[in-house]
């Protein structure tokens, strides 16, 4: 898959759900010329703006990964159907596993390699259950609000918190994160 290819499904739910593209690059808080780029794969598609994108069409971030024709009702993802996406300059990783038909839970692998966060602060609806997988890391709540994780170490919260993860440890960590409903 490219992202010229997603960059084509953004355009194809937004034109689903009957938005202009001057009402739509309006939303988004950028120029129509600059999100006409965005929808014909001539201007890079963060994971920051795919995340606004997402939630203003209303609709898991997995649709516009998934190929056409494949389902996201699927009761068994095998390895090579997790789509991943990358922040921060190629260390963070974010392992989409499923998200559910109805867009009402979401697994995620977080992938946050030694000396790395995850960027600003981010929140949405619904809660968050966090299972420190491997490593070691430090979740912040609402900017202040710190607590440190190590391996076998839970976390849960209302999402609608702003959050972020660091990882100030030697070796890497690895989060499984349960959102509901998908924030994707």
């Amino acid at each position: 898959m490219t992202e010229s290819y997603v960059c084509e499904r953004v355009k194809k739910y937004r034109k689903l759900k009957k938005m202009s593209l001057t009402e739509f690059a309006g939303k988004l808080g950028l120029s129509v010329s600059y999100v006409s780029q965005i929808e014909n794969g001539k201007a890079n598609l963060s994971v920051s703006l795919l995340l606004d994108i997402v939630k203003i069409l209303d609709i898991a971030s997995i649709s516009v990964l998934l190929e056409e024709g494949e389902s996201d009702s699927t009761g068994i993802v095998p390895r090579e159907k997790h789509q991943s996406m990358v922040r921060n300059d190629l260390k963070v990783i974010l392992d989409m596993l499923v998200v559910s038909p109805e867009k009402t839970l979401e697994a995620t692998l977080l992938y946050v390699p030694a000396g790395c966060d995850t960027g600003k602060p981010h929140s949405h609806k619904g809660e968050e259950i966090c299972y420190q997988l491997e490593g070691e890391a430090t979740l912040y709540l609402d900017g202040d609000v710190k607590y440190s994780l190590r391996k076998g170490d839970l976390a849960y919260y209302p999402a609608h918190i702003p959050h972020k993860w660091n990882n100030d440890g030697v070796e890497d960590a690895r989060i499984l994160v349960i959102c509901s409903p998908a924030s994707f």
